[in-house]
């Protein structure tokens, strides 16, 4: 069996990070004896040009089976071209497609691969499962039976069915030894891999959806094995973890194997505003790490309350100077616009970052949405919500749901709601102004690759 991995044009800009599931899935799937190429091919246009030159590289590989990753959920252009590609490659051979990547969400399937599926026949599969393809595209790639392959739409006759969705919460190891990264050496200056070491959340805060009470997390051996064969390809990487100090004893035994190995990677990942002190900051630091993204939300101790995050503003603050100290760039993640939301709600955390600007880099700002699942959309009422119900959003010809509307109990409707969340917005940026940096994920990646360069 050989499979062939593809990101189509369109999915992103500009790459400067193979991505993560392509890593993950070509691992598991060499770990149980299947061949695997991999190209991305997001720098093309998306033109009837490029239709021909893919499928004339595609066409030459003699694959089994071809799977096409979906990572942009802003625009048509890609889905349509993938569509086109489709019809392309099946004009020249038979062999299977699957898609997969973006739309999908947690514990349903997106209606947005039906409707690709839909408009075009030459799509036989999609694998629709969030943060969790691994173990269904090898099912896929195995089965005689295509109803044992869970998290999959598949056609039968003129119907597309379903299988069983299932979430696969498993920590992989990604192999990109057979990736080129030429491409992204060039479009950011250097070489950065992504990888994991844990899944999922312990915290509930309200309004997440990776709350997990037993979250798959790497044994620390397992996890430095794992980055050294990593740093055979760079020693620079990005870990996409929700919490890395969910449990401080592993932190502690996971940075004291990085310090033993002296591999000289260098690191950055999200932590929990909680349960770090200035010895293990210290510790991180000689491990490798140069920033973390703390998920304060809000630097407003009622407002943290209700989110049910279990810290303080005074803890946090604490926490942040010790970063700094260490010599660790901290950047926080911030929401406006929650439910219920205050003015004086926003002032707080205006105040908060002047007060602590010179332990804090910068933040990334972002209006809250009510996802699914989520504590506050399972148990709207203990939240002072009502009228919950889906959001739909259209893409050119395509539709897919996701995120929520809510009325509050005894507030506001869905309609101002959303007034008030872009006018706390515009208040918190003029309101920090040029005392702490609010970013984007672009604006902040200059900052990143120079702690890496540093």
């Amino acid at each position: 069996m050989k499979v062939g991995l593809f990101i189509p044009p369109g999915s992103i800009q500009r790459p400067i990070m193979p991505f993560f599931g392509l890593g993950t899935i070509t691992a598991y799937l060499k770990e149980h004896g299947i061949d695997v190429v991999v190209n991305d091919f997001s720098e093309m246009e998306c033109n009837p040009s490029s239709v021909k030159e893919i499928t004339r590289i595609i066409s030459g590989m003699d694959l089994d089976l071809i799977g096409f990753s979906l990572l942009n959920r802003l625009t048509p252009e890609p889905l349509r071209f993938v569509m086109a590609l489709a019809e392309s490659l099946k004009n020249e051979s038979s062999t299977r497609i699957v898609i997969g990547g973006a739309y999908s969400e947690v514990g349903t399937f997106s209606s947005i691969y039906r409707q690709i599926m839909e408009r075009c026949r030459s799509i036989d599969y999609c694998i629709d499962a969030m943060f969790s393809g691994e173990e269904p595209f090898r099912r896929l790639c195995e089965a005689k039976d295509l109803k044992d392959v869970p998290n999959l739409l598949y056609r039968e006759g003129e119907s597309i069915r379903n299988t069983v969705w299932k979430f696969h919460r498993k920590v992989i190891v990604p192999d990109f030894s057979g990736f080129d990264l030429s491409v992204y050496r060039k479009n950011a200056g250097l070489i950065v891999l992504p990888f994991q070491l844990m899944s999922g959340c312990t915290y509930r805060c309200a309004f997440c959806l990776d709350y997990d009470k037993s979250p798959h997390i790497l044994d620390p051996e397992e996890a430095v094995d794992g980055l050294e064969k990593i740093s055979k390809l760079t020693r620079n990487v990005y870990f996409l973890d929700r919490t890395i100090n969910m449990d401080p004893v592993w932190l502690d035994k996971f940075c004291d194997l990085l310090i033993k190995r002296d591999s000289g990677i260098k690191w950055t990942d999200c932590a929990f505003p909680a349960r770090l002190d200035s010895g293990l900051l210290k510790k991180m630091k000689a491990a490798g790490c140069v920033r973390l993204i703390f998920g304060m939300e809000s630097a407003n101790d009622r407002m943290l309350k209700y989110l049910k995050k279990p810290t303080t503003i005074k803890l946090a603050s604490k926490i942040f100077m010790d970063a700094a100290d260490a010599g660790i760039q901290t950047v926080l993640e911030l929401i406006v616009g929650f439910p219920h939301e205050k003015e004086e709600v926003v002032q707080s955390t205006i105040d908060f970052l002047r007060e602590n600007r010179s332990s804090i880099a910068g933040a990334y700002v972002n209006t809250f949405e009510l996802k699914t699942p989520s504590l506050m959309q399972e148990q709207p009422r203990e939240f002072g919500l009502t009228g919950i119900a889906p959001l739909r959003h259209r893409i050119g010809e395509f539709t897919f749901e996701y995120g929520n509307r809510f009325d509050e109990i005894d507030g506001l409707l869905w309609d101002k709601v959303q007034e008030r969340a872009f006018r706390h917005l515009q208040i918190l940026k003029k309101g920090v102004g040029g005392h702490v940096k609010l970013f984007t994920d672009d604006t902040n990646q200059e900052d990143v690759y120079s702690l890496f360069n540093g």
